[in-house]
């Protein structure tokens, strides 16, 4: 009879704690994604407000919400352009 390895049972025990885990957790999480509302995002340049609504079938089809960005950018004052960060 082959005695059995700490480390193996360690492992499995790790292991049917990490899938209990996300068993009791995975329901929670649905959830919560359920509840958010979309992310209202503004533009951050005319560029990008110009390039969204020239572009607009194209974004729609990669599920971009067009409309929504001009609503959330609404009576803001834009730059012409936004730098690059370093």
């Amino acid at each position: 009879m082959e005695k059995p390895v700490k480390h193996q049972n360690a492992t499995e025990e790790l292991e049917g704690t990490v899938r209990l885990v996300i068993k009791h957790l995975s329901p929670l999480l649905k959830k919560k994604k359920e509840n958010l509302k979309p992310k209202q995002m503004p533009y951050k340049s005319k560029k990008q407000e110009a390039y969204f609504n020239a572009n607009r079938k194209k974004l729609e089809s990669q599920g971009v919400n067009v409309d929504e960005w001009n609503k959330a950018s609404k009576g803001k004052k834009l730059p012409v352009r936004v730098k690059k960060k370093k």
